[in-house]
């Protein structure tokens, strides 16, 4: 997940990351948290983060005006405002925020913004895939395995497959509910497991994975309540 914090003030800046680190570690997710401390840099610098956390009140540019261009710009994320002023909640509205924080930040109310943002992101689909030829919009549902390659992997589908520049590790903790890693080589998406025989977990396309000794059981498991929770 990537976050941005932009506020004025380093003291906010600092408090805000540490306390998205303490919540984002909680739930097991990896995280790339880049700070600005102004919004001229943001729209200068940003690198279409998961989320951004955006004060109002900034000089020269205020966190209204930043996150209208962003929406302009097609930024369709997640945006979380930052202010000590309720009365700007109803023009927050009006550039879709996710959130509006007041300060001090209530701890609770951060974990439960960042929070729902992690549940929505899991549930959704499909992504923007970074691989070594450039990027695709696919759907993970389409992942029949990913294989470890070192510290890339390969993205296996029916038809076609993808080398991506993040580790095993990354897929593993993105995408929880529907991957199960099998073997320290692999992840097997659980829609496409056909049988377990031997040790093996055969999935479409007659694609044998093997399943180390100590999975096993769990992967069972794991697969049965796959298909239960589908067929409720």
């Amino acid at each position: 997940m990537r976050i941005a914090i932009c506020d004025d003030e380093e003291i906010i800046l600092e408090i805000i990351k540490e306390k998205c680190i303490a919540i984002l570690n909680d739930n097991n997710c990896e995280y790339d948290i880049a700070l600005f401390n102004n919004g001229k840099k943001l729209l200068q610098e940003l690198k279409n983060p998961d989320i951004i956390f955006l004060d109002i009140n900034m000089p020269d540019i205020d966190g209204f005006s930043v996150a209208e261009l962003l929406r302009k710009e097609g930024y369709n994320k997640y945006i979380i405002f930052l202010t000590s002023k309720i009365e700007y909640m109803q023009r927050a509205f009006k550039v879709k925020a996710f959130r509006y924080l007041l300060k001090p930040i209530d701890d609770a109310q951060l974990k439960e913004a960042l929070k729902e943002v992690i549940k929505e992101l899991s549930s959704k689909t499909k992504i923007i895939l970074e691989h070594k030829n450039g990027q695709a919009i696919v759907d993970i549902k389409d992942f029949i395995y990913i294989e470890s390659l070192g510290d890339n992997t390969a993205i296996h589908m029916a038809n076609e497959y993808y080398i991506s520049n993040k580790p095993l590790k990354y897929w593993a903790n993105q995408f929880k509910n529907l991957f199960y890693q099998t073997h320290k080589s692999y992840l097997v998406n659980l829609s496409h497991v056909k049988k377990i025989e031997d040790n093996f977990a055969f999935l479409k396309n007659n694609i044998k994975i093997p399943i180390s000794y100590r999975k096993s059981t769990n992967f069972k498991v794991a697969v049965k309540d796959y298909i239960i929770k589908k067929a409720i």
